[in-house]
């Protein structure tokens, strides 16, 4: 499993539900915190438990604006002075603490107790900027744990390119459910939803790169204190942040798709393209002829490639369909020459597209 990918994707979902945050003059710069999160998970794979131990800790920061920040100290419950765990930046604005894979739950609640935890933000001087202290109490696992059912697609091969995954989950109640594909030879996260309803019980996430290897991580997450719609917050010095506690079980499966040919895997795409446009609102296209006419331009590109013109095929795609769905993509809203003119719809259409012309390139 890669790990980041699974952070990033809860907290995207995060952020999306989060209040609004306050700019905070410290000593020695700016600092925002956005979000601070304990979590305890258990990971699965294709729904059984990951070996004997398969419990993880993890704390995790969000700090939009870091200003001077350069390292986290953290004090676990009763001890009276700092710990050795400290949190660095990971990725631009995100600290992560991971210290224990693999351990029992006892191990895991022995070490990691209950409790109050401190968080001192310092800067590379180790002079406190801001203190924050999160209780970690109440938190512990349900009687019923999660109990994940996949079809057999854990270590497939030949699976389609635009798969559909199906799957149920029985559990006590849950707050929300987090989906994300990777693309395990590039790292790339290739598709996600954030966050899902927990009546979710399949996915179709999409065109897939033929002979890729993948897999597909299903987050369901318990939140301490939760408030719905809003996620609990802190306020600390007149900064306003999400705090957030909460039990999480990923469940992943791994599988290989299909080794279709590119010309093939692309005529799939946009198949889907168009699949997508007959289902669009009319309010989200520029004219009642815009579907039409958008699906018309993708069947004579679908013609070329049956042809082998492929650079053809290529030129109309960049050069004319694209530039129908692009302007959220490009500059954050519609543009005067799209076809598609919200940007929710173009985030259907744009990355397949995009997709189509990435295999497409691969021809020529």
């Amino acid at each position: 499993m890669i790990r980041g990918k699974k952070i990033e994707r809860i907290l995207i979902a995060i952020v999306a539900a989060s209040s609004v945050l306050v700019d905070v003059p410290v000593v020695g710069g700016t600092l925002d915190i956005d979000m601070v999160m304990i979590m305890t998970e258990c990971e699965y794979v294709d729904g059984l438990p990951d070996g004997d131990y398969p419990w993880d800790f993890e704390i995790s920061v969000l700090v939009s604006d870091p200003g001077a920040l350069h390292h986290i100290d953290v004090t676990n419950p009763g001890a009276s002075s700092v710990s050795e765990e400290t949190i660095y930046e990971t990725e631009p604005g995100l600290w992560v603490f991971d210290p224990d894979k693999d351990a029992s739950l006892e191990a895991l609640r022995a070490k990691y107790a209950e409790g109050t935890y401190t968080l001192e933000f310092c800067d590379s001087d180790n002079a406190l900027l801001k203190t924050v202290n999160l209780n970690y109490i109440g938190l512990s696992a349900p009687a019923s744990l999660v109990d994940f059912t996949y079809p057999s697609s854990n270590g497939q091969t030949g699976v389609s390119t635009n798969p559909t995954f199906t799957w149920t989950i029985a559990a006590d109640a849950a707050d929300f459910l987090a989906l994300g594909i990777d693309d395990e030879e590039t790292g790339e996260q290739v598709y996600g939803a954030y966050p899902v309803s927990m009546t979710t019980l399949s996915w179709s996430p999409g065109p897939l790169l033929p002979n890729h290897d993948y897999h597909l991580d299903v987050t369901v997450s318990e939140v301490k204190d939760w408030v719905g719609p809003d996620l609990p917050t802190m306020i600390v010095g007149g900064d306003e942040f999400t705090c957030y506690l909460t039990f999480d079980y990923i469940n992943t499966i791994s599988f290989t798709t299909s080794e279709m040919p590119p010309e093939d895997a692309t005529a799939e795409a946009l198949i889907n393209v168009q699949a997508v446009i007959n289902q669009l609102p009319p309010d989200s296209l520029h004219n009642k002829n815009s579907a039409k006419a958008l699906i018309n331009k993708i069947n004579a590109t679908l013609a070329m490639i049956d042809a082998g013109l492929y650079q053809k095929a290529l030129d109309k795609l960049e050069n004319d369909i694209l530039k129908k769905t692009d302007g959220c993509a490009e500059t954050g809203m519609p543009d005067s020459n799209d076809w598609i003119i919200t940007c929710e719809a173009q985030a259907e259409v744009y990355p397949i597209v995009v997709h189509a012309i990435e295999l497409l390139e691969s021809l020529i």
